[in-house]
């Protein structure tokens, strides 16, 4: 495959984005969000997700574990896709399973690259998910995860009244991955599974106001945010507490401020 040159002003635009991605802080709940925001705006996607893929010994399908994702338009986009591959498996895409065949190194490559019309058309994937959602092209990226049997997985999407992603997008993909490992490892390494992060000030604003009985419309109104990252905030408090639901969340407060002093 033949080298592709990046035009400076891509090349400016992503050294301007990365020090965007350097500028917010580590622990907030919106660094993953900003981190795939930041990486649509420089392809030129209308949406993506980063997801911690795990169980990847003995050729298994991977497991996918919603990390940060932003720009989907609706909760039903979000879901068949999201959702969909959370609940099949990284190996029911089948251009995420070929890229996964590779070795698991900073990487970017197009559908295109990975899968050919026929039998991505043929997939059950793409008429039980991806139709659904209405995303139609898409670049995969892959990056060692915090284990040996387990990547960082990156989708990013288009919508089917866009043109495809070209030889630039992909390369400007390609050179965010090789030089973005930093990046992930603090944007997503607790929330991976690494050793558990502090709560940022808001979100433990936004949890006492949860254990207050606010709704996440009242929370943003009283903080001046908007509903969406209320939300970002809310879902950072699932994954740092390990739980999926309000209720669980508001359980395990209560049993932290009921345990002894110095109890672990």
């Amino acid at each position: 495959m033949g080298s592709t040159h990046l035009p400076f002003e891509d090349v400016r635009r992503l050294l301007q984005l990365f020090r965007a991605l350097e500028d917010t802080g580590p622990g907030t709940a919106l660094r993953g969000a900003r981190l795939i925001e930041v990486l649509c705006e420089l392809v030129g996607a209308t949406s993506g997700f980063i997801g911690l893929i795990s169980d990847l010994a003995g050729g298994a399908s991977g497991k996918v574990h919603d990390l940060a994702e932003a720009g989907f338009s609706s909760s039903g986009e979000r879901a068949a896709v999201v959702e969909g591959l959370a609940r099949q498996g990284c190996g029911a895409d089948p251009a995420m399973r070929a890229l996964l065949r590779r070795p698991i190194a900073p990487q970017a490559a197009s559908r295109r690259e990975l899968v050919d019309e026929a039998a991505w058309l043929a997939s059950p994937y793409v008429a039980e998910i991806r139709r659904a959602a209405g995303v139609h092209d898409a670049l995969y990226g892959i990056s060692p995860g915090p284990d040996p049997q387990s990547a960082y997985g990156l989708w990013l999407y288009r919508q089917r009244s866009e043109p495809p992603f070209g030889a630039v997008e992909r390369a400007l993909l390609a050179l965010f991955q090789q030089e973005a490992a930093a990046i992930y490892r603090s944007s997503l390494g607790a929330r991976a599974g690494g050793a558990p992060s502090r709560l940022s000030p808001r979100e433990s604003t936004t949890l006492e106001r949860l254990a207050e009985g606010l709704s996440e419309k009242q929370i943003a109104a009283e903080l001046g945010l908007s509903h969406h990252t209320v939300h970002d905030y809310v879902k950072s408090l699932y994954r740092h507490f390990g739980v999926s639901s309000r209720g669980a969340l508001l359980a395990c407060t209560l049993r932290a401020r009921a345990a002894p002093r110095g109890e672990a």
